[in-house]
């Protein structure tokens, strides 16, 4: 057992989903279903174990219901507040932190939630589908004053308008300028800084803290210049990741965004990016058929232990 907790009304039946990202829950005097979502899918969440002799004598926590409306200010802010534990109550409580990797030989996934590296996956998509049907229109309003000339005779100041679009002209050479500065986005400095010292650790550390919006833009905006230096250390950068054994579903998730964009790219510099591609397929296809084999495994024992009663 790992949690528990108390609720207003007694639970008559509950089901988990196929894939344990949801619970329903059907109550004592209430005709409708209640929905709770496994935290687990959004956030990093340490389990801790619990006594059945200890723990289960006390209060459980007391929860809310579900609702339609969604929680409040101020129980959505106490719900984005980390809970943490001093290092005597995790011992206590029996809180087990798990390594980032148990030893060097074995294929390990990210903490990440999946729905950040799935909705990378599926950005276009929901880009697409939250699109506005119609574009935004500005506000068609005139100006409250008009300008006049000085003098006796009220006259409109019909140059202040041409003025007017001569700063409009000028606007798109200025942002011209802007545009063509030569800016280095942060991922491209962790891989020129990776590929320096041959250890790409902090690319995808960097990359762990953006949301998947910012990851698609990094990856995107990637120069191809200098002899697609950028491209080149991605590459690199992803081969080194999978040797290590490290984050499996962000390494290929990223590797997909990147192939997508950059595919047109690597059909025209075949020769010079070749040897790189050769040997991250070659990691790629070690790491997939160690993981594919164990999946195999498991499926064949509980498919035996099924049929064999």
């Amino acid at each position: 057992m790992v949690d528990w907790f108390k609720v207003e009304s007694v639970p008559v039946s509950l089901a988990f989903s196929p894939t344990g990202d949801f619970l329903a829950t059907a109550h004592m005097d209430s005709v409708g279903i209640f929905l709770w979502a496994n935290r687990t899918q959004f956030a990093e969440v340490s389990l801790r174990q619990i006594n059945p002799v200890v723990d289960l004598s006390g209060d459980a926590a007391l929860l809310t219901m579900p609702t339609t409306a969604g929680l409040s200010a101020d129980d959505e802010g106490a719900e984005q507040q980390p809970i943490e534990a001093s290092a005597d109550d995790q011992d206590a409580a029996g809180v087990y932190l798990a390594a980032e990797q148990l030893t060097d030989n074995m294929v390990t996934l990210s903490s990440l939630p999946k729905s950040k590296w799935q909705t990378l996956l599926n950005l276009a998509t929901i880009k697409k589908r939250n699109k506005p049907e119609l574009a935004p229109k500005a506000p068609e309003l005139a100006p409250f004053f008009l300008p006049t000339v000085l003098g006796t005779d009220p006259r409109f100041d019909l140059e202040a308008k041409t003025d007017n679009k001569d700063g409009a002209e000028n606007k798109p050479i200025e942002r011209s300028r802007i545009s063509t500065a030569s800016a280095v986005s942060g991922l491209v400095r962790a891989l020129y800084r990776g590929q320096e010292t041959m250890s790409f650790a902090a690319v995808y550390e960097y990359l762990k803290e953006l949301n998947p919006s910012a990851i698609d833009l990094e990856i995107r905006t990637l120069p191809v210049d200098d002899d697609l230096r950028a491209a080149k250390a991605f590459i690199q950068a992803s081969t080194a990741q999978l040797r290590s054994k490290r984050d499996f579903e962000l390494v290929q998730a990223y590797l997909q965004v990147f192939l997508n964009v950059f595919g047109d790219i690597i059909k025209a510099n075949t020769e010079s990016l070749e040897p790189l591609l050769v040997e991250l397929r070659k990691e790629s296809k070690s790491q997939w058929s160690t993981i594919d084999g164990l999946i195999r495994y498991s499926a064949c024992m509980v498919e035996f232990m099924r049929t064999s009663k």
